[in-house]
């Protein structure tokens, strides 16, 4: 046989060469080869010749490998039937399916067809179930002749496609609902009681108290079908020999005759368990999670009022010690002042004063910082302006540092957002910047804005400052802590901008490396017609 004109990409492992031609030559199943004739206008399809048969079509319909001949040239009846089944497929570029019954040169039957267009062919796959040789001289069967045959065939078919369906499947008669028919899988799901004849109560009597013989009932006398989803069922187990808890989607369908009256019911049945049961999981865990996160903001608030509380209650006994360090430089005596200690003394307590006051500030700031507040007080904010402020702010410090600063907003120059949360960030960064450059280059600071994924906003600060390693990157952000003690800080501006970003639904980066410099980034949620 010659090679059929379809490959397989050629890997010597997976698909060695001629491994298509072995297939068509090889499978049962019906292959043709078929390519549309036009019209003299070449816009209509009148007719497709027959390019090539592999060794079962050829089998099947008496013909040579390549007929050198047209299709209607050679089956003229199928001019109104399977022609235009092939044409409306070729056009619609899809894989298209019928069935019907067939007859041709000594045979009868039933068909399916299958037909794919490939480039400039037409592939059609052509089974053919229930063949019955008849003398080419005997007259054609009448339909009443036909019927038995057709009967054979449809039987076969269907018992074919209940053993196929991923599903379980049985056909129900009369009723008292005996079994007809049914798959493997339905068997499996009936733990292997289920037979012909017999009654569905009587095979599976767990079902009666569960409702579902009464929903067969009613689809029989209604002629409604019935069906229900993720449906809770108790069927027994012949591993165990006990009843076990499943979850099904199923279908009662009713079957009627030629006058609409219901004979019987097919039921279609899909067990869901599994997917319940890890959808059950994942609602678990969700509940779970929802209930954690409302301890953990209840405990977060908690934390926040304990904290404003002690800072507000510390601020009176630290103003009393303020007062009797005053009271104390009023009545010493000038002898004391003599000595080079008290001063020295008193000095280093008016710090740890100062140092106590401004941790307490930060720490009611800090308590100050609700997502509340941070979204009612959004406004359309120009970037650069904001910027510009906070350059001037910290002008002395880039000066003193020769630092140079380059900004560019171009991508995204306004946001809706809160101007304290912008200016906090801004600042931050870059005075963060100027105060931990590295002494053996002048500061280099950009600025940038990007958009992200869409929706939001990334605001970029980078410098070639001190950087920082693994290990201090894992503790940025964290409350009082300090990295670099050669510089003063308080270790609470970092802790303060990231959780005001978090409490708007953004986030806080950064990457760095140690004696290179540093890259934070913060992105943040447009709102309205910026996102």
């Amino acid at each position: 046989m010659a090679a059929f004109p379809l490959s397989l990409s050629q890997d010597s492992a997976t698909n060695p060469a001629g491994l298509v031609d072995v297939l068509l030559t090889c499978t049962p199943t019906a292959m043709l080869l078929l390519r549309p004739v036009y019209n003299a206008r070449g816009k209509e399809i009148t007719d497709f010749n027959l390019v090539q048969l592999n060794a079962a079509a050829q089998q099947l319909l008496r013909l040579p490998e390549r007929p050198q001949a047209s299709l209607l040239t050679l089956f003229p009846a199928i001019a109104s039937g399977a022609f235009v089944f092939y044409r409306n497929a070729f056009l619609a570029g899809q894989i298209a399916c019928c069935s019907d019954c067939f007859q041709h040169d000594g045979l009868m039957g039933y068909s399916v067809w299958a037909a794919q267009r490939y480039e400039q062919l037409l592939v059609v796959s052509l089974t053919y179930a229930g063949s019955q040789p008849h003398s080419a001289a005997a007259p054609t069967p009448s339909n009443e002749d036909k019927r038995p045959a057709l009967l054979a065939v449809q039987q076969s078919l269907l018992q074919q496609l209940l053993r196929q369906v991923p599903a379980a499947v049985a056909t129900l008669s009369g009723p008292e609902h005996h079994y007809v028919s049914f798959n493997d899988r339905y068997q499996v799901l009936s733990a292997h009681r289920a037979e012909v004849g017999q009654r569905v109560a009587h095979v599976m009597p767990e079902l009666v108290a569960q409702g579902f013989i009464d929903l067969l009932d009613q689809v029989y006398a209604t002629g409604q079908p019935f069906t229900g989803t993720d449906h809770s069922v108790q069927l027994f187990d012949y591993t165990t020999g006990q009843s076990e808890q499943r979850y099904i989607d199923f279908t009662y369908q009713p079957l009627t005759d030629e006058q609409g009256k219901t004979h019987g019911i097919l039921a279609f049945l899909v067990d869901t368990t599994e997917r319940v049961l890890a959808r059950q999981q994942v609602e678990a865990a969700n509940r779970e999670l929802a209930s954690i996160n409302t301890r953990l903001t209840r405990t977060n608030v908690d934390l926040d009022t304990f904290v404003y509380s002690a800072s507000h209650d510390l601020r009176a006994p630290i103003a009393n010690i303020e007062g009797l360090l005053s009271a104390l430089r009023q009545e010493l005596p000038v002898e004391a002042w003599q000595a080079e200690l008290v001063p020295r003394l008193l000095g280093l307590m008016d710090g740890a004063v100062a140092r106590f006051q401004q941790t307490l500030g930060y720490l009611t700031e800090v308590t100050r910082i609700q997502p509340e507040a941070l979204k009612h007080a959004t406004e359309l904010v120009e970037l650069s302006a904001l910027v510009e402020a906070v350059r001037l702010d910290i002008l002395p410090e880039l000066t003193a540092a020769r630092a140079t600063l380059t900004v560019d907003l171009a991508e995204c120059s306004q946001l809706l957002a809160s101007p304290k949360l912008l200016r906090s960030i801004f600042y931050n960064f870059l005075s963060n910047a100027i105060k931990y450059r590295s002494p053996e280059r002048p500061p280099l600071i950009h600025l940038r804005s990007r958009r992200t994924a869409p929706g939001y906003l990334a605001l970029e600060v980078q410098d070639n400052g001190l950087g920082l390693s693994e290990q201090q990157q894992k503790a940025l952000f964290q409350l009082f802590k300090r990295l670099h003690s050669h510089v003063p800080g308080s270790g609470v501006g970092l802790y303060m901008v990231k959780k005001m970003v978090d409490n708007v639904g953004g986030t806080l980066t950064v990457q760095s490396q140690l004696g290179v410099g540093s890259t934070f980034t913060v992105t943040l949620p447009l709102a309205g017609p910026l996102a």
